[in-house]
């Protein structure tokens, strides 16, 4: 639209909506004439009771009329189920009969036939008795035949034994005389055989001699030929190796010139373009050569830092410089192309980064810190494990003595269960020593793990009966209201009638109703304290199960799992757990801490969040070194390529970075919130967790697992594909884990930063967690906000998720320290980025739902400009519409609700106070009359921002009160 249009468009609107308008058109359909009078009501009112009467009348006689009908039919049902009941009966009785006869005739006919059977018998009996005697007397003549035959048999053996022993003696000797002659025929013999083998092997010596002497000949000269064709082939191969390493050589040359032409005439395009004054959304592709402006002498590593170093003031300044023009405030476009195409080359081998340089030394620094922290969380650490295991002692041996066992262990209802899977890791853990587990002692060290999580995970369980309990209240007032919007119809119709019977039938139907409404309510009121109550008792069994946790020693048993990892990883064997394994360690740890004040107090003060956190750098480490290896098999310089489907991942580093998260933003929320007037205990207890969470801040800083979280988050430069959830959960917990490091810091606002943290996170640049969500939203490049257009394709469940995450991390960041957020996100290259994407996300939430990333971008970008110039500049800048202009036309109910207006309005202020070209482009889109009052208006009282800007506004009052004195 021009700018014509656009004022033509805004005189249209001025004159659709002049004043009094509403008010005008309230009073025409208000005015007496429109109202009916109160006999003309009081008429119609009579005519639709009578007609409403009638038509009951007849709906009455209706219902008669098929009653009777119904009745009737009833009668003749009943008469025919009697008549066809007597024909039933009468056909039982002639059947009864009729088997009575059948039964009596079989009785007959059994008792005819048990008589024949009998005498029968008596026959079989008689002849078997006959057949035995003759039997008998058979058996008795065989049996004296029998032995007759035998005394014959002995005799005959006698005589046979005699005669047999006699051959035997005569057999003896004809065998010894064969013997000796047999004996005699064989040494003959073998001393014949003797002779003619040393006659062969003599003969066989000689011929083998003659053929070695042969083959000897042969082998000679077969190798003489050998070598001459080996010598010749040897000379072809290395010819031709020569001439095809030439090639190679030749080729490789001109295609690295090739390419070092293309990428020498893409950055020439890409200086000349954004020297022209293009704005699009360069893409997140790190050079392989950095590159170094000769002017400013700075080192530019992307195009997002080309551009923004070409934007940049400092550029600039050096460029009209150059020119010799220092009275010119913006320098020819065809002379800055000129110019950075001559300055902008590529960095020499010798330069080093400065970064890099500072980066070294503070780790160093950093590095002697390390032991003095670990050895001091240590030492705090074997001291509250001694006297935590005193006083558990002491009141066992109470316990033991007034025989009541404790209420923690009596009121788990899975004290077994817990008991059983803890005393089985003990056992798994104290039986292994080094080198990898065994299969089956990780699958034994699984089964108990699996069994704590499903006992003490139970938030998917609590939430579920919540949603259920809401929606049967929300029913059941809604019952309640209709109910009560019956009776009130009911008792309007009894007041409106004069006929007494009509009056009594009325005051009946309210009774009644008034009973059914009480019911329903004391029905939906047992209901409601039944499920709070089921509820209760569901949290208080959770609770009891996580102190039952604590209670069985179950953080030094998974505590001994890590400090076995850790303790071996120099040795020669290292101990070598799947990380799976671990991942479910650190998913009963975090069930164990979940919302539980006692069990993440337990975790921090017993120093198992130290073995967390080394357990976490070494882990980093290792994938520090896959990463290398990806790299060097790839070729790529970033691991993750475009995006990071290819980065390693470790769901045991995912889970323990949630539960440092878990038990930092419990314990904060717990112990370092303290009321207007804490008591002495609460106050202690608050002044401890400060010291130890300030360590475990300073322990993670020091040993450089902030450092690692922004190598890791460095290496995504594109989005992360949904079915990789590894990489998704160890983004989104190292994002939790960062979080949490700020807030200790956040509630207590030491004034010199003991722990290095801010340090840490200027360093790093947030974490670069600003980068990640350029690569991820903006790494096709292009327009970041693109009006009259198609809207912009939906977010993925991961993008979505992740970029809730990082705008919570910067929310957090801006409220621990402002002055190094805006240092930050206002740096070369980083506050192009950060204008990229809240452009982008401004423009996507104006078509999607997406209110979570709206509410947090848009205090980030008031946190971003408060009294910050050169920020505020950058809101402003680009094509149109800038980020300004995008944040003035939002949906109308960010300007006329009261929650949204709290969003809007001070990052508006924010952006424009102080600022004149700002305010101008506001002026332009709305009214600041709007923000004025909001400003003076007690809704603001309790805005950071609006905080922020009044304690500016009194500080340069106060700066002009005090030049006024020294002028005076």
């Amino acid at each position: 639209m021009s700018w014509a249009d656009q004022v033509d468009a805004f005189e249209s609107l001025e004159q659709l909506r002049h004043p009094g308008r509403v008010l005008h058109i309230h009073e025409k359909l208000s005015s007496p004439s429109r109202k009916r009078s109160l006999s003309e009501k009081m008429r119609r009112h009579e005519e639709r009771l009578a007609k409403a009467k009638q038509l009951r009348d007849n709906l009455i006689l209706a219902k008669t009329e098929k009653l009777k009908d119904l009745f009737k039919k009833i009668e003749e049902v009943r008469q025919d189920k009697e008549v066809l009941l007597l024909k039933k009966r009468d056909l039982f009785t002639r059947k009864m009969k009729h088997a009575e006869e059948k039964r009596r005739q079989y009785l007959q006919v059994i008792v005819n036939k048990a008589h024949d059977e009998e005498n029968k018998a008596k026959e079989i009996a008689f002849i078997n008795g006959l057949e035995a005697q003759n039997k008998l007397h058979d058996i008795m003549q065989q049996h004296q035949s029998h032995e007759s035959r035998l005394a014959d048999m002995a005799e005959e053996r006698t005589r046979r034994q005699e005669e047999k022993a006699a051959k035997e003696v005569a057999a003896l000797e004809r065998r010894k005389a064969l013997e000796a002659e047999r004996q005699a025929r064989m040494a003959e013999l073998c001393e014949k055989r003797r002779q003619r083998c040393e006659r062969i092997d003599r003969q066989q010596a000689e011929r083998r001699e003659e053929l070695l002497e042969q083959a000897r000949e042969k082998a000679r000269d077969r190798e003489e030929r050998l070598s001459a064709l080996q010598q010749a082939q040897q000379a072809k191969e290395t010819e031709l190796v020569k001439k095809i390493q030439q090639k190679q050589e030749e080729s490789a040359r001109r295609h690295e010139e090739n390419i070092e032409q293309i990428r020498q005439r893409a950055l020439e395009s890409s200086i000349m373009k954004y020297s022209r004054g293009c704005d699009e959304a360069p893409k997140l592709v790190r050079y392989e050569t950095k590159k170094l402006c000769t002017l400013c002498n700075s080192l530019i590593t992307s195009e997002v830092y080309l551009l923004s170093h070409l934007r940049g003031r400092r550029h600039q300044e050096a460029l009209r410089l150059l020119h010799q023009t220092v009275d010119v405030v913006v320098v020819a476009s065809e002379d800055s192309e000129t110019y950075n195409l001559k300055h902008i080359i590529d960095a020499p081998h010798y330069i080093d980064d400065p970064q890099v340089t500072r980066d070294k030394e503070r780790h160093k620094a950093l590095k002697r810190r390390c032991r003095k922290i670990r050895s001091r969380m240590s030492n705090r650490g074997k001291h509250h494990n001694n006297t935590h295991t005193h006083i558990r002692d002491s009141t066992t041996n109470n316990n033991n003595n007034t025989h009541t066992p404790t209420p923690l262990i009596r009121d788990s209802p899975n004290k077994v269960r817990i008991s059983r899977a803890l005393h089985q890791v003990g056992k798994s853990v104290a039986n292994q020593g080094t080198g990898p587990w065994p299969s089956a002692d990780v699958a034994a060290l699984d089964r108990p793990l699996l069994e704590l999580i499903r006992l003490l995970d139970r938030k998917d369980v609590v939430g579920d009966q919540m949603d259920g309990s809401d929606s049967h209240d929300s029913t059941a007032n809604q019952r309640e209201g209709s109910d009560a919007r019956d009776s009130r119809a009911n008792q309007r119709d009894g007041t409106d009638r004069r006929d007494n019977r009509t009056n009594q039938n009325n005051n009946n139907r309210n009774n009644q109703n008034n009973n059914k409404n009480n019911k329903t309510k004391n029905n939906n009121n047992n209901n409601q304290n039944n499920n709070r109550t089921h509820q209760e008792g569901n949290q208080e069994g959770h609770r009891n199960d996580q102190n039952l946790f604590n209670a069985q020693n179950g953080f030094t048993k998974l505590d001994s799992v890590l400090r076995a990892i850790v303790r071996q990883q120099d040795s020669a064997r290292p101990c070598d757990i799947p990380a799976k394994t671990l991942g479910y360690c650190g998913r009963v740890m975090l069930a164990a801490c979940r919302g539980n004040v006692h069990n993440c107090r337990q975790v921090l003060y017993s120093n198992l969040i130290g073995s967390i956190v080394d357990y976490l750098m070494q882990r980093f480490n290792d994938i520090v070194d896959e990463s290398a290896r990806v790299e060097c098999c790839s070729g790529n310089t970033a691991v993750g390529g475009a995006g990071g489907d290819n980065l390693p991942s470790d769901c045991a580093a995912a889970a323990l970075f949630e539960v440092m998260g878990e038990v930092m933003e419990v314990l904060c929320e717990s112990d370092l919130n303290l009321p207007a007037d804490p008591n002495i205990i609460d106050k202690e207890r608050a002044d401890e967790t400060w010291i130890r969470l300030q360590d475990v801040v300073s322990y993670c800083v020091c040993i450089g697992l902030v450092d690692k979280v922004w190598w890791y988050l460095g290496l995504i430069q594109g989005p992360i594909q949904d079915s990789n959830t590894g990489v998704v959960q160890l983004v989104l917990a190292a994002m939790r884990f960062a979080t949490a490091l700020a807030k200790p810091l956040a509630a207590r606002t030491p004034a010199d930063d003991p722990t290095q943290l801010v340090a840490t996170l200027h360093v790093t640049d947030a974490c670069g967690v600003v980068s990640l969500m350029y690569g991820m939203l903006l790494h096709q490049g292009g327009r970041s906000a693109m009006p009259h257009t198609p809207p912009p394709p939906s977010l993925t469940h991961t993008t979505h998720a992740i970029t809730a995450a990082a705008t919570i991390f910067l929310h957090n960041l801006a409220t621990l320290d402002l002055v190094m957020f805006q240092s930050v996100l206002g740096g070369e290259g980083i506050s192009l980025e950060f204008r990229h994407i809240a452009s982008y996300l401004l423009w996507y939430c104006s078509h999607w739902s997406a209110d979570d990333i709206l509410h947090n971008i848009i205090p980030l970008v008031g946190f971003f400009t408060i009294n910050n110039k050169e920020n505020q500049v950058v809101v402003q800048s680009g094509e149109v519409p800038s980020v300004l202009q995008q944040l003035c036309n939002l949906p109308w109910q960010y300007f006329s609700e009261p929650r949204l207006t709290a969003i809007l309005f001070p990052t508006l202020l924010a952006c424009c106070l102080y600022n004149n070209d700002n305010l101008a482009i506001l002026q332009h889109e709305m009214s600041f009359q709007v923000l004025d009052e909001f400003l003076q208006s007690s809704q603001a009282a309790d805005k950071p921002l609006v905080r922020l800007l009044r304690l500016h506004g009194k500080r340069l009052h106060q700066g002009e009160e005090e030049k006024e004195k020294e002028e005076k």
